[in-house]
């Protein structure tokens, strides 16, 4: 359980970062700004390795986190980095991440 929170924890500083990364900033920036982009697609590949770590025990207590959407997300990124769409990275932070941030709010 120890474990859990603190990979619990690092989810939420990433979810965090990327927030604060994207904060005024459009879809097209993505394109545009490879750096942006770059420090995104990392904050998402670290999201899907922390689920990853979180345990079986914890992830069937919290059905309602798509734990094999994230880890399956950071598999895409890690193994198919430049066939993803920035379009779709922006659909995923702006729809997904905010509302993975409200499940997250509580736990711990």
């Amino acid at each position: 359980m120890k474990d859990d929170r603190l990979h619990i924890d690092r989810i939420k500083r990433a979810i965090e970062k990327i927030g604060s990364y994207l904060k005024g900033k459009k879809a097209d920036d993505l394109d545009s700004e490879p750096v942006l982009y770059d420090a995104v697609l990392m904050e998402l590949l670290l999201i899907g390795e922390e689920a990853n770590r979180i345990s079986d025990d914890y992830c069937v207590a919290h059905p309602e986190i798509p734990w094999q959407k994230m880890i399956g997300l950071r598999n895409r990124i890690t193994h198919d980095y430049f066939r993803i769409d920035p379009k779709i990275v922006w659909e995923t932070c702006s729809t997904d991440i905010v509302l993975l941030k409200e499940q997250f709010k509580d736990l711990g």
